[in-house]
């Protein structure tokens, strides 16, 4: 076998594991290693997430089916993004957590390399994931990354149904269900690659094959700005918990369903929940160029998000911090051009200049060969693009002023 065979069948091998550990065949071989051995399998996901969802469109235009939308898109795998590097700033004190617990606590020392240890795990994973996504809409939260992975491949409308594996399994039939605001979809489908808990515990609902799901919250906001839609819901339940009388129904504000009132269920009372039929798609119509640069751009932070998971546990924590700041910023800022907000281009080249001139400073790079360095060319073409575009923009204006 030549070199190039080789280095073939090497490709296509560790295509064939990180898909096989995505639908949960091929973890086994992670149980053979060591704990300090163990790389975060989620944070080399991103890829395959992207290659699914190009998967997905190219099936949903074969069969004359709406496509993914660019900006819905984005927006989408922002939120994965913002989810991935709260892990990371928060993975120390975790990792504290488990230990102390661990070494104080512990009952039983279960066997690292036994099959049954590794099923029990994420028997167990499920289960937590289960109460604490119950427990924490509508916020959105951390979770260990075999359920992340799982997760991939159930935001689908392509898959109809599995049959009689969604007696037991989170399908993209019952997680759709999940992301709906249908009246019959409210607080349904919690669970992460399992459904029996959610059967179990009375929270299931089928698909209604007679009424399209309507996706979204129940009061929507009309933005691609990722960390925006990430945080707006708390200033609803600011407000709630302002209104309401004594500490217990306070509290019971917060940690109780959005539509629940003093002397109402947990979840609140049917008839006093919205009923949601129908909506028109927010959406924002953009030269064909912006959106080009928005996907580019979008990519590049994918690959500086890569560089930060693989040298994190090397920085200090401020640098870390620093990092993924960058990174929420600039998912802001994205969003902020899809909504098509005005002055826009003056953020985008402020952050564009940021990059470069850290580039140019940090020593990061420094440690061997960095996909980060490669991007540099690319946020200097950009940068100089937005210089041009600002002050074209800054003479309009002042033109304007003089006029009026």
């Amino acid at each position: 076998m030549d070199q190039n065979e080789t280095l073939n069948s090497g490709v296509i091998a560790d295509v064939k594991r990180r898909i096989e550990q995505m639908f949960y065949t091929g973890n086994r071989e992670i149980g053979d290693q060591e704990p300090e051995q163990q790389s975060d399998i989620s944070q080399q996901a991103w890829l395959y997430f992207v290659a699914f969802l190009a998967l997905e469109n190219l099936i949903l235009r074969l069969e004359g089916k709406p496509t993914i939308r660019l900006n819905d898109g984005v927006t989408s795998l922002s939120h994965g993004l913002i989810t991935e590097c709260g892990r990371l700033v928060f993975r120390g004190a975790e990792n504290w957590v488990y230990i102390y617990v661990h070494e104080h606590f512990c009952l039983v020392e279960l066997p690292w390399d036994s099959a049954w240890t590794w099923y029990l795990a994420v028997l167990g994973v499920d289960f937590c994931y289960y109460w604490l996504h119950r427990a924490c809409h509508a916020q959105f939260l951390t979770h260990q990354h075999i359920n992340f992975l799982y997760q991939i491949w159930v935001h689908t409308r392509v898959v109809s149904t599995l049959g009689p594996l969604e007696w037991i399994l989170n399908t993209p039939r019952h997680h759709r269900v999940h992301h709906g605001c249908n009246l019959y979809c409210l607080d349904k489908n919690y669970g992460g690659f399992l459904i029996i808990w959610d059967r179990i515990f009375g929270t299931f609902a089928e698909e209604h094959k007679d009424e399209a799901i309507i996706y979204g919250l129940v009061h929507n906001q009309p933005s691609f700005n990722p960390v925006f839609l990430q945080l707006f819901y708390n200033v609803n339940v600011i407000k709630k918990w302002k209104a309401m009388n004594g500490w217990q129904d306070k509290l019971a504000a917060i940690w109780k369903g959005p539509s629940w009132l003093p002397g109402k269920p947990r979840l609140g009372a049917t008839e006093d929940k919205l009923d949601i039929r129908s909506r028109e798609k927010y959406d924002m119509k953009l030269p064909v160029w912006i959106n080009i640069y928005l996907c580019l751009h979008f990519v590049a932070l994918v690959i500086v998000y890569q560089e930060l998971a693989l040298k994190y546990s090397d920085m200090t924590p401020l640098a870390v911090l620093g990092f993924v700041t960058y990174i929420l910023v600039s998912q802001t800022v994205i969003g902020m051009m899809f909504d098509n907000r005005p002055h826009t281009c003056i953020f985008e080249l402020t952050r564009c200049v940021i990059f470069v001139f850290y580039v140019h400073k940090s020593d990061l790079t420094l440690q061997g060969r960095s996909s980060i360095t490669l991007l540099q060319p690319f946020f200097i073409l950009s940068s100089c693009f937005w210089i041009l575009q600002t002050f074209r923009v800054l003479h309009t204006e002042v033109k304007k002023i003089k006029k009026e």
